[in-house]
């Protein structure tokens, strides 16, 4: 009876792992760990021109940062703006569980940013865990750069100037990660629908984007993520040549964590 307790146990965890295991939907782009996508060095998604542009994706989180000072990358043009994750702040006194979502423009010498907090305390519909979220930024100007920062249909700022020495860069495009920050790690879930558009798309206060972005004269770039999982590269549907290739660790056709959780039980076992 001795012996046997353990093999049981370990059935019951592996039965449990396996039902509460969240399989990776079909079409979106699936980040492991020290993984990313990036593409080649461009200045077509320069934000720092009078037209300006408007960059925006939904993304899905299955868990947050374990704090504010291990932050997840999802959209990061080098040198001039992204968007990026954290978890709680002690030093503001965060509840366990709070996340910040930090859009910045990343200037020379400086950089400026905004940010959104959200409680775990808020209602179902607004917290950040395990549904599709839309992200919009919107950024335009050279002297004097605007911003306007969307997060789920909701304006949070609008025509914000910045006087910072900001200027256009010759530099790849990373979505789910980067190389750049040593304290920044890939996120944990899933990016789709990454749009990267001339102007600005959104002068409302509040929007309603489709779940699916469509292609029209505007679109710099358009990625579904339709490509079979596992895929090492993503085309641009917009037809303007983007495309998107996988780097770090890329993605491992084992559709959820069972895999993980089976090789840490046997290491536990031995």
């Amino acid at each position: 009876m001795y012996r046997t307790m353990p093999i049981l146990f370990l059935i019951i965890i592996l039965f449990v792992n396996q039902t509460m295991a969240q399989e990776v939907p079909e079409g979106v782009l699936a980040i492991q760990p020290g993984g990313y996508a990036f593409t080649e060095k461009t200045k077509d998604f320069s934000a720092f021109t009078e037209e300006g542009i408007t960059a925006e994706f939904w993304f899905y989180l299955t868990d947050i940062p374990k704090d504010y000072y291990q932050p997840w990358s999802l959209f990061y043009k080098r040198n001039e703006y992204s968007v990026i994750i954290r978890g709680k702040n002690i030093n503001r006194d965060d509840l366990d569980g709070t996340t910040h979502i930090i859009y910045r423009l990343h200037g020379i010498g400086s950089s400026a940013s905004s940010g959104i907090g959200i409680s775990p305390e808020a209602p179902p519909e607004k917290r950040i865990l395990n549904r599709w979220i839309h992200v919009a930024y919107q950024i335009r100007g050279e002297k004097i750069v605007y911003d306007a920062v969307f997060f789920d249909g909701d304006i949070c700022g609008l025509n914000i100037p910045h006087h910072d020495k900001f200027q256009k860069a010759n530099s790849p495009l990373f979505i789910g990660g980067d190389t750049d920050h040593s304290s920044i790690d890939s996120i944990e879930g899933w990016i789709d629908e990454v749009r990267i558009s001339k102007g600005w798309r959104y002068e409302r206060e509040s929007i309603a984007p489709e779940r699916e972005f469509g292609s029209d004269e505007k679109t710099i770039a358009l990625w579904h993520f339709d490509e079979p999982f596992g895929a090492t590269s993503w085309e641009d549907s917009s037809g303007n040549g983007h495309t998107l290739f996988a780097s770090g660790t890329t993605p491992v056709d084992d559709r959820s964590r069972l895999v993980t959780t089976w090789g840490k039980l046997k290491l536990t076992q031995e």
